[in-house]
């Protein structure tokens, strides 16, 4: 027992609270599945397959302009309505009627918003992606990916008809039990994965995760919190104070980190199709592979951060600036520091395997665009963790320097692809995020002095107002 809390007072003093334990427990499944999983791919997906495989990700990833930063939006809104709230014995929600009738408004609003999104995602994603490979399929006949890519496809739009829900639990603080969520379906789905590239499924196992995603989720909300959400859907909403204007709240937040949202993906996923179309599968599927891993071990090291999102929103909501800044700034140092170190991991593992011929190093990048893109992904990584800090005011401020990063970013690939290939996307990659990071950064600092000012200048005049009022 000693031993035991020795080790958790260990973890406690580095930020690893239950939630990011948790978190980094389903993630580091993640990490480690996905070096199974890449050797895995490597032996039994020939490279034009392997092209195709994240290709299909990268496509579907529009997604992101269907959700238009709803889920974000969800989790910050419950978080300030929960503060006001407490779950009782049977799992109802208990409190304040009207911030109860909010938070019941935000599910309602949301579940319709997301089944629409969803079917439109379908409807719209399965002929644009199918006219997409048929275009640049000629040198690649062979290869059986129309049923898998009509699979993904729709197991993507039932993933994001359940979004809403998942958000709001997490937003009402069960921010341990969704990280426990996902390392079961994890789990489960990287297990189903490997035995169906084992019995040489081929691109048939593109969807595999996808579905096991969709199908553990559904069961896991209808079996932990059904009682929860059918209460929500049940409690009558007062259509003045009890309601979240969705044009008047949500609306301003969310068209922000919409459009952050939608910049991320013309950072993050275009690299891919383009050198699909520009360089081949081949060079589409290198690209592929070494963005998963990195974009793989950032999410890792950010759980630091992340899983903090919905207790900064509460403490926003009552104005503990002091604590919030005592999470918030050990948690950011943190993940810095483990991002660097499984960033230089990856590099030296993959260089090691160059060294000794074994195949897996060819299908990564280069040693030089390699390290470029290591490089970029950990300038990024404060500029990540601030954007969460400053969510949680219920404010997107780096909005337009996402829209110009993204925007900056896609143009130069698609400049430089078919002449430069990886290398050249590579190096405009890491130059236009360094100068957006630097930007980032310093905004951060100014607009966090200037929100905890104002509030703390604002709440004492506040207070005497209502003191006055009371008589």
């Amino acid at each position: 027992m000693k031993m035991l809390s020795r080790v958790r007072s260990v973890l406690n003093r580095i930020g690893i609270d239950p939630a990011v334990r948790n978190t980094l427990l389903g993630r580091g499944w993640f990490a480690f599945s996905g070096l199974i999983s890449i050797f895995l791919l490597a032996h039994f997906l020939s490279r034009a397959e392997q092209g195709y495989y994240f290709t299909f990700s990268s496509v579907v990833g529009l997604q992101v302009f269907f959700e238009l930063g709803l889920s974000s939006v969800i989790l910050q809104f419950a978080s300030h309505e929960r503060a006001h709230l407490m779950v009782n014995a049977d799992g109802t929600l208990s409190g304040d009627a009207v911030h109860k009738s909010r938070l019941a408004s935000l599910l309602r609003s949301s579940l319709i918003w997301y089944v629409v999104c969803a079917v439109l995602l379908v409807l719209l994603l399965l002929p644009g992606g199918y006219a997409f490979f048929v275009m640049h399929s000629t040198h690649n006949l062979g290869i059986n990916w129309r049923l898998p890519w009509c699979w993904i496809v729709i197991m993507t739009g039932g993933w994001l008809a359940i979004t809403p829900m998942l958000a709001l639990i997490e937003g009402c603080g069960f921010v341990r039990e969704i990280a426990g969520l996902q390392l079961r379906y994890s789990l489960v789905g990287s297990i189903l994965f490997w035995l169906a590239l084992v019995a040489h499924w081929h691109l048939y196992t593109a969807p595999i995760t996808n579905t096991v995603s969709l199908v553990y989720g559904m069961a896991w909300i209808w079996r932990k919190y059904r009682v929860m959400l059918v209460d929500l859907l049940r409690t009558p909403i007062s259509h003045v104070s009890g309601t979240i204007g969705w044009r008047a709240e949500v609306w301003p937040l969310q068209w922000k980190i919409a459009a952050s949202w939608g910049s991320g993906y013309l950072v993050f996923s275009t690299f891919t199709p383009i050198l699909f179309a520009e360089r081949g599968s081949i060079a589409s599927g290198r690209m592929g592979l070494s963005l998963t891993v990195m974009s793989a071990i950032s999410a890792i090291a950010l759980a630091w951060v992340s899983t903090k999102a919905a207790p900064f929103g509460s403490l926003v909501a009552v104005r503990n600036w002091k604590e919030l800044d005592k999470i918030f700034f050990p948690s950011m140092i943190y993940s810095t520091l483990a991002l660097a170190l499984l960033g230089t991991m990856v590099f030296a593992g993959t260089m090691l395997l160059g060294a000794f011929h074994v195949a897996l190093a060819s299908r990564m990048l280069p040693p030089l665009p390699l390290l470029l893109l290591i490089l970029t992904t950990l300038i990024n990584q404060p500029l990540f963790a601030a954007a969460i800090y400053l969510r949680a005011h219920k404010e997107e401020p780096f909005i337009w320097l996402s829209i110009v990063n993204g925007l900056a970013v896609t143009t130069c690939t698609l400049l430089v692809a078919r002449k430069y290939g990886s290398l050249g996307i590579m190096t405009g990659y890491l130059v236009i995020n360094t100068m957006s990071t630097l930007y980032g950064l310093r905004l951060f600092v100014k607009l966090r002095r200037q929100w905890h000012e104002d509030s703390v200048i604002a709440l004492p005049a506040l207070r005497a107002g209502k003191d006055l009022a009371n008589g």
